[in-house]
């Protein structure tokens, strides 16, 4: 007994004497690489919302969270196709949508709707019924010009395939890559080697490659200079 308790005595002094190892710190990305990883994440989004090549839309799943992408023609011919299976696919769903204008209307007190292009009947369009704060962006808007849109479906009224809380898709995909960058978890994320790693990286590099005064480090990150430096 005395011999095990010396031995234990002996185990317990070698490990408090052997010299402490502390985990590796994860290295935090600085407000201008955090600006440059947002305007890759953004560039994605609004790429596929208006159709198109990108990452696959898995990648920007814990960006968004689930997802469909599609255009207003698709939406509208699953609907006229079989309105139980347009529900099932698009109602209450986060849908990012590409459409031409049919219309710009408004309805009953300050609800405002964009008419879309549709299918079969010139006369029957998909509707967006477009969330608050927005009239600026409709004044802007004409006849037969291209659009995305971030919506929920929201089923099928009168053969129109309806959409509802609808915003332009920048406005909508800029608070949700800024509020992701801001508080993504970057020990977890390059433990993979996945795409998120690869946009994380890929920012970090790209950031020690532009000049002190980009436009990617300004507030309004995401812009035709930014993406063109």
């Amino acid at each position: 007994l005395m011999a095990l308790a010396l031995s234990a005595c002996d185990s317990k002094s070698s490990q408090s004497s052997a010299p402490r190892v502390e985990a590796p710190k994860v290295y935090q990305p600085n407000s201008q690489e955090k600006s440059v990883i947002k305007m890759l994440y953004l560039d994605e989004i609004v790429t596929l919302a208006g159709g198109g090549d990108g990452l696959d839309i898995s990648v920007l799943t814990p960006v968004i969270g689930d997802f469909i992408v599609t255009n207003s023609n698709a939406v509208q011919k699953e609907y006229e196709r079989n309105e139980v299976a347009g529900d099932q696919k698009y109602r209450n769903k986060t849908i990012l949508v590409s459409a031409t204008v049919k219309s710009i209307d408004r309805s009953v007190g300050e609800s405002y709707f964009i008419g879309m292009n549709g299918v079969s009947n010139p006369y029957i369009n998909p509707k967006a019924q477009m969330a608050s704060g927005y009239t600026d962006y409709l004044a802007n808007l004409n006849k037969g010009q291209k659009i995305a849109l971030a919506c929920k479906g929201d089923g099928m009224l009168m053969g129109s395939a309806m959409f509802e809380k609808c915003e332009p898709v920048l406005p909508f995909a800029k608070k949700k890559v800024d509020a992701y960058v801001e508080k993504m978890d970057i020990a977890q994320i390059i433990q993979k080697d996945s795409p998120q790693r690869f946009l994380l990286v890929f920012g970090v590099a790209i950031t020690g490659s532009l000049p002190a005064d980009s436009p990617c480090f300004a507030p309004e990150y995401y812009s035709k200079a930014c993406t063109n430096q």
